[in-house]
């Protein structure tokens, strides 16, 4: 191969990776500017009404989103398959005991990748092993499409008047979901 080819070539793959990293930064500005697609801040969030896999006293069988009006509202999107949603469930956790249930719910909405009665025993197995009590919801995926939730763990605050305040894809810190709980009581 002669020297001008090659130095053309390493000129041509240098052009190409300048545009693939522009485009995944344009990616990642989108996704933080305007969160998870399908889904906007300030905008109503969109509705559900799904079994609790865990019932807490506060909650019953199923949660119906519209019957939180009034309280602020953390949404966990979750699978047990999840390695960095297992890793984050213990600060999930610690917000869910430290919260007043009349002022915030903390729920976690999960989609298991199997029937719903495996997933189900999944989701009771994986409670079990961690002394966990937040209230986890099973979901059908319907609400995972209507959130436009394209990876887990999403987590989505909701103030009080059920429109959507924050969006984090990829996990948040649990300092930062407390402040921005906080902000919203």
């Amino acid at each position: 191969m002669k020297k001008t080819d090659r130095k053309s070539q390493i000129v041509n793959y240098l052009f190409l990776a300048g545009i693939v990293a522009l485009i995944a930064g344009n990616v990642v500005w989108v996704l933080k500017r305007d969160g998870v697609p399908g889904l906007q801040l300030n905008a109503a969030a969109p509705g559900f009404v799904l079994p609790v896999v865990n019932p807490a006293p506060h909650l019953g069988d199923e949660v119906d989103l519209a019957s939180l009006v009034g309280k602020v509202v953390v949404l966990d999107f979750f699978s047990t398959t999840c390695r960095s949603c297992r890793n984050a469930f213990p600060a999930l956790e610690s917000l869910y005991r430290s919260v007043d249930p009349e002022e915030v719910a903390v729920l976690v909405i999960a989609s298991e990748p199997m029937s719903a009665a495996r997933g189900r025993q999944a989701l009771e197995k994986f409670l079990r092993e961690g002394s966990y009590t937040v209230p986890i919801l099973q979901d059908d995926d319907r609400t995972f499409r209507a959130y436009g939730i394209a990876s887990i763990p999403t987590v989505v605050l909701i103030d009080r008047g059920g429109k959507v305040a924050k969006i984090w894809s990829g996990g948040v810190a649990k300092a930062e979901l407390q402040g921005a709980v906080e902000a919203l009581l």
